[in-house]
């Protein structure tokens, strides 16, 4: 290809990638983009936004200059619109961290929610006041839970804001046993709470477990070239020399 038919290929594939990129929930962008906005009012740069919009790009061009003709700039087109529907599948790097922070909260917020009750709350304003003193991704949820209790949501689907977090399939579905029977919840919170513990406990000792274990193999390899030189190649030799006289 020469140089204006490469440059007229790679615009055709920017072009066609960002118009399928553009159509997907601009809103939602503009609202990540003024949810991060600095104090000097510059909106923050997104890497992962970064990458999940260069990356079907690239992989486009790639494919655009690797073929010739039009038929690189058709199969760059749908290179990178295949690289954009992978990547807009993958969950994204701030969600992850949300529920990392959700799950490690999940305890503590259950015991705050066990003195709140036994301070004779009730059960939506106790929910509201934990929600209010965490903040952060699990205290929003606390605050959508206690909100949908104060509007007369029973069962489940009251709780429903609180199924995504890591940990919470125990303790949800004890509370609504426990509102529905009309049986103390403070106690289940207390149980739940250390039940999440001694998961977080194990869980914790089998990773330093399996590190160990991680960190031992490198040695392994490191003495397994020395061992065998010093080692196996010298009987090795001996043997063929015994055989060979």
């Amino acid at each position: 290809m020469s140089g204006s038919s490469v440059a007229a290929a790679g615009a055709l594939v920017i072009a066609a990638v960002l118009l399928a990129i553009g159509r997907s929930a601009p809103r939602r962008r503009l609202l990540r983009i003024s949810r991060h906005r600095r104090t000097t009012g510059r909106p923050r740069v997104d890497r992962a936004s970064l990458l999940r919009h260069g990356t079907p790009l690239l992989a486009g061009l790639a494919t655009a200059g690797l073929l010739s003709g039009w038929v690189g700039v058709v199969a760059g087109v749908l290179v990178g619109l295949a690289t954009w529907r992978v990547v807009r599948r993958l969950p994204s790097p701030e969600l992850g961290r949300e529920r990392a922070v959700a799950a490690a909260e999940l305890p503590y917020a259950i015991d705050l929610l066990a003195a709140v009750l036994r301070s004779g709350a009730p059960l939506d304003r106790a929910v509201t006041v934990v929600g209010a003193a965490i903040d952060g991704p699990l205290g929003r949820r606390f605050t959508e839970v206690g909100r949908a209790l104060r509007l007369g949501v029973t069962g489940g689907a009251g709780w429903q804001a609180l199924t995504d977090v890591v940990g919470a399939d125990g303790f949800v579905p004890a509370a609504v046993r426990a509102a529905d029977s009309g049986a103390a919840l403070a106690a289940t919170c207390v149980r739940c709470a250390a039940d999440l513990r001694e998961r977080r406990e194990a869980r914790a000792e089998a990773a330093a477990q399996r590190a160990g274990v991680l960190l031992v193999l490198p040695l392994g390899f490191c003495f397994l070239p020395a061992f065998v030189l010093v080692g196996v190649i010298p009987i090795l030799l001996g043997v063929l020399d015994d055989v060979l006289s």
